[in-house]
């Protein structure tokens, strides 16, 4: 069995196994067309992950999340081969939640309508948001 089959056979969640397993063919593909050589994963180099890493971002256009499962990987094999290689990889930005408009809020309360309990909490997490938006535009540069 090689050394990347061993390792994927520690791995507990068959899921991550076959993303894992992926990822690792993958950069070794790249690895390939972009050296010449296979991959040696015992010599590989932290500028050659940077490489891959902005091959990723440019070329593929992959989001921060496909390119940190891509990287995690890498990570995690080289960490089973007794080696570590500090790559970061690029950072995943959650967009804010957003606010329901005034129409979506009368559906959700509409369809509340006849129970008084979800009404009264719909009623309460209605203007505790209101509030919470009214204190974040008007005194947050005061709590700076």
């Amino acid at each position: 069995m090689n050394p990347m089959d061993e390792y994927l056979a520690t791995l507990t969640s068959p899921r991550t196994a076959e993303r894992y397993r992926a990822a690792l063919s993958e950069f070794a593909d790249w690895y390939t067309q972009t050296t010449g050589a296979s991959v040696d994963w015992n010599l590989l180099t932290t500028v050659e992950v940077k490489d891959y890493t902005a091959y990723l971002q440019t070329v593929r256009r992959l989001s921060p999340a496909s390119v940190n499962l891509r990287l995690a990987a890498i990570r995690s094999f080289l960490r089973h081969l007794g080696r570590t290689l500090k790559v970061k990889g690029p950072k995943q930005v959650t967009p804010p939640v957003k606010a329901l408009s005034a129409r979506e809020l009368g559906r959700l309360f509409a369809a509340a309508e006849g129970s008084t309990r979800d009404t009264a909490i719909l009623n309460l997490m209605a203007r505790a948001s209101s509030r919470l938006n009214d204190i974040q535009t008007t005194e947050y540069s005061e709590w700076r």
